[in-house]
């Protein structure tokens, strides 16, 4: 019996006013690559706008809250100096805490029993690494929102870390390995405060970068300042101590800091330039009602910051977020944020270019615009909304595309157009549905119309589903119109054990009365549950009447996204002039695909990463990391690859740090190496996990230089192995000699991931008048061109007209090639018999790698350097040189490294 009897009639008002503004539109698209822009009723426009504008806000607006509340707190207390302070806790919810709901029907340990993983294309997962340490944490602490970057061997990490709300500490730490990813440790203590900066606490969005030429690393965190009212956000300078050992931090530094009761910063991002040392920071500006982008750059290595550029133009302040900075090759610039559309159905992603080393920025330009699922996140994430930021790289090789700028995001299918709720209101059945029992069953269309009745009260729906059809449901409150202050969520739910926890939508105490839209695929024909539940403080708070409409999305032919989420990446050459987006992920289109990130290694291929639900078999809840890459420049994508080792169970695994899975993933591409890290649920709680590869080659076999005689052939047999283990590789090789001689055009190769290839050749021997040396020369690119090596071969001739054996001189040769970025060939030779020692040593003189400590016969010789030291470690990017002693005699030349 329904114990809301006016809500009915509520229903049917809101029906009628609803079907008046959402009319629907049948449309078709001009082109695949770009939606048709077809605009919505306006009125339909002004809700979504007005949803995605509190969604922006409420953080900002919850953390003024936050800090007027504190103020008022310090001002009671210095009234009543006796008082002890309280324990400022909100209740545990779904929305941040993702437990299990109410009537789970089954145990965590029962749920969490992860199904085998279907097939897929990885040749070889590379091995997985936990980077933070739980020995430590309270039951239930996570970690998310990672972000590293790398130098040689040493990399640096930091996170968002739950355990800080345990301890009343910092919510965010740290940790850091010497063998390039391969074992990390957390130090005690955490990241530094400032010096005499009573109540600093980091607070959230880590984000670490690295200046590729002298290793200096730079951490920049948002800060709060408990027992003061300011807040902002800082930036830490980390160098590593020759040898190894832990990073040696810096002095703090405040990069921006505002009145925490009236404004906000969030979503900060830094970028270093090893061209000019420079640093760029970019960062969102909350006030109580707008936001805006802005921008600032520190030509002391954080220091000081120079004056504020305000990159989002006015007509949007309110309405952008997630921004990110990146340095191109040349010292330029680039600076891309997320905006919602004001006008159209569309949101954008937006970027600015500086060519003067941070000066100023170039005018905006439009890197694409999309369909953006701004109600919910992927399964299990346990934030109310979804995100759509944007990734960025910019290819810094000597490849084709040198200077490439990449950004991605995630996008949705057009939803908005799509008609909901023509079926009519239907009241749910109480008291029934208070369990998934007794669901009150609904065929999508219908208006579920009900009430949340009390702090208890959870209203269960079901509804059976078609696999590859995308559902919404849109939590229609007006609130301009009908004054609700509803505090809610809304969630989508698998019919196994768990039961799954698939999308979530809705509102706090602080968004209170606004709208929620879930845009999900069903990944397999089944009966799904749709639940409303309350989500206030308690009491009467939030209270209230609820009408869900429900519908189908329309035929989505030649959209660019083909389900509630598709990963697409866009490219240019100049920053103003974008292609046509692309589609790195293959799964089937019913599974999410979310938070991308890009990079581009030294093979100059752009890489890209994404959370990705194909493997799990609960209703596609659970999620692996996956990854792609593009060998012409984004134009095309390989064969999706799996990076993580185990799925996580987004449903079972504790967690207390909202949102769970993080709002961005880990992606650093440095030298040769690609270090994903991500949000892991595979333990307990969840927590920061990492791998990485190379993307590089190396010879395994290049012949020693020879002696033959004229008019005879000579037998060469060159071989290289493909470094990286998880993508196959195509090559092309070629043999030439110093006279001209050359074995044919390129030939063209493909090596399996850590494949190996040998190619053999017969050459001819000259019969010179004079000359006793002659080079063979065995060159090897990648696809791109990025990366090439040379093995040669100096080939000594004899029996030449009775002519003496040559007389030879003693030297050393400049390295093949300089800079390397793999191994480098170095080529002596000795005027006679004598014990040779041949060593690299780092620019302070300290030596790095014996090569040949040996005694050798007259004649050439040749020695090859890796970029590992003595112990076998991968050293720093920079300059050293290389040093050929014989007897009284030696030798010095310079080589640069560049891993």
């Amino acid at each position: 019996m329904d114990r809301h009897p006016t809500r009915h009639g509520l229903g049917v008002l809101v029906a009628l006013l609803l079907a008046a503004t959402l009319p629907s539109l049948a449309f078709a698209l001009a082109e695949p690559a770009t939606p048709q822009i077809v605009n919505p009723s306006p009125e339909r426009l002004r809700l979504i706008r007005e949803t995605r504008h509190m969604q922006i806000m409420q953080g900002a607006r919850t953390r003024m809250e936050q800090a007027r509340a504190e103020a008022a707190w310090r001002r009671w207390n210095r009234l009543h100096p006796h008082a002890k302070p309280g324990v400022h806790a909100r209740p545990a919810s779904e929305g941040e805490e993702g437990m299990l709901p109410r009537d789970a029907g089954a145990s965590a340990a029962a749920a969490r029993t992860a199904a085998p993983a279907s097939a897929f294309s990885t040749q070889a997962v590379p091995t997985n690494v936990r980077c933070n340490n739980p020995a430590s944490d309270a039951a239930g602490a996570g970690q998310a929102e990672q972000s590293l970057a790398a130098w040689g061997n040493d990399v640096l990490v930091a996170w968002n870390d739950g355990q800080g709300f345990n301890s009343g500490g910092d919510v965010q730490n740290y940790a850091y390995s010497l063998d390039g990813g391969v074992t990390f440790v957390q130090p005690a203590g955490g990241i530094p405060h400032p010096a005499g900066a009573s109540g600093f606490k980091w607070s959230s969005d880590p984000c670490v970068t690295v200046n590729e030429k002298t290793g200096e690393f730079y951490y920049c965190g948002l800060f709060d300042s408990v027992g003061t009212t300011y807040s902002g956000l800082g930036v830490i300078k980390a160098t590593f101590p020759g040898g190894g050992g832990a990073p040696v931090w810096g002095t703090s530094h405040t990069a921006r800091t505002v009145n925490a009761t009236s404004f906000f910063i969030d979503k900060q991002w830094i970028s270093a330039d090893s061209l000019s040392g420079n640093l760029y920071v970019t960062y969102t500006y909350f006030t109580a009602s707008e936001d805006s982008i802005e921008f600032r750059r520190s030509t002391d290595g954080g220091l000081t910051w120079g004056p504020i550029t305000v990159c989002s133009s006015d007509s949007v302040a309110g309405y952008v977020q997630g921004s990110r900075s990146a340095v191109g090759p040349n010292g330029e610039v680039y600076v891309t944020w997320y905006e919602t559309g004001l006008t159209t159905e569309f949101s954008h992603m937006r970027i600015r270019k500086s060519a003067n080393l941070g000066v100023s920025l170039g005018p905006e330009a439009e890197v694409a615009k999309f369909y953006d699922n701004m109600g919910t996140g992927a399964p299990g994430f346990n934030r109310q909304r979804g995100v759509s930021f944007p990734g960025i790289a910019v290819d810094r090789t000597r490849g084709p595309h040198r200077g490439r700028v990449y950004c991605t995001w995630n996008e949705a299918v057009n939803w908005l157009n799509d008609p909901v709720g023509g079926g009519g209101p239907l009241n749910e059945i109480e008291p029934t549905n208070n369990t998934m029992a007794g669901a009150t069953s609904f065929v999508p269309g219908r208006i579920l119309a009900g009430a949340m009745g009390s702090a208890t009260d959870n209203d269960y729906w079901s509804f059976a589903a078609a696999q590859g059809t995308t559902y919404i449901f849109w939590c229609f409150l007006n609130k301009p119109l009908t004054g609700s202050t509803l505090m809610y969520t809304m969630r989508l739910f698998c019919n196994d054990a768990a039961p799954t926890k698939l999308a979530l939508s809705g509102t706090d105490q602080f968004s209170a009365g606004f709208d929620g839209y879930i845009v999900w695929t069903a990944p397999t024909t089944a009966t799904y549950y749709f639940r409303m539940a309350y989500n206030g403080p308690g009491g009467t708070a939030g209270l209230g009447p609820y009408n869900v409409y429900t519908g189908t999305q329309g035929a989505n032919t030649g959209e660019r996204s083909r389900d509630q989420r598709d990963v697409f990446v866009a490219n240019s050459d100049n920053g103003t002039t974008w292609s046509t987006p692309t589609r790195p992920n293959d799964d089937l289109a019913r599974f999410d695909n979310w938070l991308p990130e890009v990079g581009v290694a030294a093979d100059g291929m752009p890489y890209a990463i994404w959370y990705d639900f194909r493997d799990a078999t609960n209703c596609a809840g659970n999620s692996h990391i996956y990854m792609s890459r593009s060998t012409n420049g984004g134009t095309t994508w390989d064969a999706n690859q799996r990076v993580s080792s185990v799925i996580s169970p987004w449903t079972t695994v504790a967690t207390n740090i909202a949102p769970n899975q993080g709002d961005y993933n880990g992606m650093f591409a440095g030298g040769r190496s690609v270090y994903p890290a991500w949000a892991d649920g595979r333990g307990s709680d969840v927590d920061v996990w990492s791998t990485h590869f190379d993307t590089g080659f190396d010879f395994t076999n290049c012949p020693r230089d020879t002696a033959v005689t004229t008019g005879t052939s000579l037998p060469l047999t060159f071989a290289w192995a493909n470094r990286n283990t998880v993508f196959a590789n195509d090559y092309t090789y070629q043999l030439t000699d110093d006279a001209g001689w050359t074995s044919g055009a390129p030939v063209a190769t493909n090596l399996a991931a850590g494949a190996s290839a040998s190619v053999g050749f017969s050459v001819p021997v000259p019969s010179p008048s004079t000359a006793y040396l002659n080079t063979f020369h065995f060159t090897v690119n990648n696809a791109t061109g990025a990366l090439v090596q040379q093995c040669a071969v100096h080939v000594t001739v004899s029996g030449n007209l009775g002519v003496p054996p040559p007389a030879y001189v003693f030297g050393v040769r400049p390295a093949f090639p300089n800079p390397s970025s793999g191994t480098a060939r170095i080529d002596f030779t000795l005027a006679r018999a004598d014990h040779v020692r041949l060593a690299i040593y780092s620019l302070s003189g300290e030596r790095v790698r014996t090569l040949v400590d040996a005694a050798l016969g007259a004649g050439p010789g040749a020695a090859f350097w890796d970029g590992r030291d003595d112990h076998g470690h991968l050293v720093h990017a920079g300059a050293y040189f290389y040093r050929l002693e014989a007897g009284q005699q030696n030798a010095t030349h310079r080589l640069v490294f560049l891993p």
